[in-house]
């Protein structure tokens, strides 16, 4: 995961889809960029529709498409010009400081990793300007257990 130098928050690797891109070439990319590691055997895991108060009161909307992989190769970056790389360890991963509408994105991912499944979620989160949570869907809905490393 990568953790941001604004907030501080870990996030894991991505951002824009260029033009002539598709999806999973994209998180290829984007992933290679910053953490210099070469994914393979994605699988799409989350569409989400992000809404983001702005100065205005207008909403700023985003599309997060989002991906698991069966591996990862390479070496990973020492720097990032991102910010901080690091391996985490999914007994720490509930109180690492992040966005929570990015917790429950990645949880519902990784739960549906850790059953063998391939359930697509698809969510709606809405913010304030501050960048606080204010309400979420997701579905399907389904119970999250916490998934640890022991497990």
């Amino acid at each position: 995961m990568l953790r941001k130098p604004r907030r501080g928050w870990w996030v894991v690797p991505g951002g824009k889809v260029e033009a002539t891109e598709t999806w999973p070439e994209a998180v290829t990319r984007e992933v290679w960029e910053e953490t210099g590691l070469t994914v393979n055997g994605l699988t799409l895991r989350g569409v989400h529709r992000i809404r983001i108060e702005e100065q205005d009161g207008q909403m700023k909307d985003r599309l997060i498409a989002q991906f698991s992989a069966l591996e990862a190769t390479g070496q990973m970056l020492e720097e990032c010009k991102e910010g901080k790389l690091d391996t985490i360890d999914l007994d720490n991963f509930a109180s690492l400081p992040m966005d929570e509408g990015d917790r429950i994105m990645i949880q519902h991912a990784l739960a549906s990793v850790h059953r063998g499944q391939s359930e697509i979620y698809f969510g709606k989160f809405t913010y304030t300007l501050d960048h606080q949570l204010v309400s979420y869907q997701i579905s399907p809905q389904l119970p999250i257990p916490t998934v640890t490393a022991t497990e």
